[in-house]
């Protein structure tokens, strides 16, 4: 039993049994005739056949068309979101792409300074072994700069005292 009540009567309320899908059928009180509070219910007509199936169709097609229009709102969502990663990503591969720049130049400033440091032991060591190599680089170096060329050599008091 359900909660509805009906009331007939302000001072009287009857719990009475709840159908679904039925169809209130009501005949109006003839004209100039009072309404009775004790009047008989609504009469509850089923639907006919024929009525029931357009209902079923009215409820097909207003699913049909709610499912559509949800997935077109799902597909303009979705093509938003793709639209905002595909944007963020084409950033990200910008700024990786100026990274990786970046740290070329900065590895190349780096390699040079790494192999000038090398270059420093390795001179500085086989010098130390060997003070004719010393004297053999400078001959060369000056060779190369030619006849012409005005150039100063500065020498450890040490290195100048072997040439």
């Amino acid at each position: 039993m359900s909660r509805a009540r009906r009331i007939t009567d302000r001072t009287v309320v009857a719990p009475f049994e709840w159908q679904e899908r039925a169809v209130f059928s009501t005949v109006p009180p003839p004209a100039g005739q009072p309404q009775a509070h004790d009047a008989a219910p609504a009469i509850f007509e089923p639907p006919p056949a024929n009525q029931q199936q357009h209902l079923a169709a009215l409820e097909r097609d207003a699913f049909a068309k709610g499912f559509a229009q949800g997935e077109r709102a799902g597909l303009e969502a979705a093509a938003k979101r793709g639209d905002a990663m595909l944007r963020r990503l084409t950033q990200t591969l910008d700024e990786m792409t100026g990274l990786r720049a970046r740290m070329i130049r900065e590895t190349e400033q780096q390699m040079v300074s790494l192999a000038l440091a090398v270059a420093r032991r390795i001179i500085h060591r086989e010098v130390s072994l060997d003070r004719d190599l010393l004297i053999a680089i400078a001959r060369v170096a000056l060779d190369r700069l030619g006849e012409d060329a005005k150039i100063s050599v500065h020498l450890n008091p040490d290195d100048y005292a072997a040439t």
